[in-house]
């Protein structure tokens, strides 16, 4: 999609007729909607465990996840700004604005038949892989914390199954505005999967540790943010954005114009 994009904007700026696109600076109301979606893109530290586990030397992981992150930072934005200087309007997701034509709904962009099919039916394929890991990561989560007060039998973890599919097919068929779901989702449950379990997590841990050991606990590769202060920033960082975000949503559009 990149390169697609830089080829157009390439031909078009040596063309005569061309009719740039000037994109606003800066859009008030829309920033609810991109914290979300920023929230969503940067939601990797589940993962980062299972990463990290089997390698040997950890002394360089610091520098290395810096520069990965580093790396996804500069991709989005070189696909953001490919994206808003050819499209004068977007689709709910931005792979649909490369449809399967010759040419682009908003914008004359060349797009090879196979590879817009391929373009478009790539979220189907990124969820066809992702979502059985999340549902049966989700199932099982749900079972351990019934164990704890209910004896789970087979016919309880058929309805877990049924349970975890029921409820995303549900929300699929009765939201259509992915925008308003990505945002609403990941401003409010992506606030509290991402900055508040994590931060009360590390928290809890690192006062257990020195009520055990009773002594501080240091090792080679811990983090730079071993303050608890950072910990407390995190949070506070989440709730105003929360309470920001629920302004937004709450107050009519007309105000932020």
């Amino acid at each position: 999609m990149i390169i697609l994009c830089i080829v157009h904007l390439a031909k078009r700026s040596s063309s005569e007729s061309s009719n740039p696109i000037h994109p606003p600076i800066f859009h008030f109301r829309s920033l609810p909607r991109l914290f979300g979606i920023c929230v969503y893109s940067f939601m990797c530290h589940h993962s980062i465990p299972s990463i990290i586990a089997p390698i040997r030397s950890k002394n360089k992981l610091k520098s290395l996840f810096a520069y990965d992150y580093i790396c996804i930072s500069l991709f989005y934005l070189l696909l953001s700004l490919t994206a808003i200087f050819t499209f004068e309007s977007f689709e709910d997701l931005y792979t649909l604005n490369f449809r399967p034509t010759t040419q682009c709904t908003h914008s004359n962009v060349n797009v090879p038949k196979v590879l817009a099919y391929f373009i478009s039916l790539f979220p189907v394929f990124t969820l066809s892989s992702s979502f059985p890991i999340i549902g049966i990561t989700l199932r099982n989560n749900l079972e351990t914390v019934l164990k704890s007060c209910l004896n789970v039998k087979r016919k309880q973890r058929f309805l877990l199954v049924i349970f975890v599919l029921l409820l995303p097919c549900t929300v699929s068929i009765l939201i259509e505005n992915i925008n308003f779901l990505v945002g609403f989702t990941g401003s409010y449950a992506g606030v509290a999967v991402q900055y508040v379990i994590p931060a009360l997590l590390v928290y809890n841990a690192r006062r257990q540790a020195q009520v055990k050991l009773r002594r501080p606990v240091h090792f080679d590769n811990q983090s730079f943010f071993q303050n608890k202060y950072w910990v407390f920033g995190v949070l506070l960082w989440a709730w105003l954005a929360v309470i920001v975000i629920t302004i937004y949503n709450i107050l009519p559009s007309n105000i932020f114009m």
